[in-house]
């Protein structure tokens, strides 16, 4: 998971949170990865890209249909919870 592959640097404040809009393949390959708004802390956002990066293919369920439901998605990142949360 991207949450299991981010390394949030040191420099990292609590209420830094970064948001990422990522398209999918239908093979859960990362085709766009957009940051949608700012830690202001550009190590933070690098690290974030980075997991992201790392955990493609991301898992989507097999049945096709619910392929678009899952192709775009927007994560949050919070230093805090040291995890991703996908917003809707």
């Amino acid at each position: 998971s991207i949450g299991r592959l981010w390394n949030v640097p040191l420099s990292a404040e609590p209420d830094q949170i970064c948001e990422y809009q990522i398209h999918l393949s239908p093979s859960g390959h990362i085709i766009e990865l957009k940051r949608i708004e700012t830690s202001g802390n550009e190590a933070l956002d690098r690290s974030v890209e980075q997991a992201i990066l790392k955990a493609s293919p991301l898992p989507l369920p097999k049945d096709p249909k619910w392929y678009a439901a899952f192709k775009v998605q927007r994560l949050r990142f919070d230093p805090k919870q040291l995890s991703a949360y996908q917003t809707l």
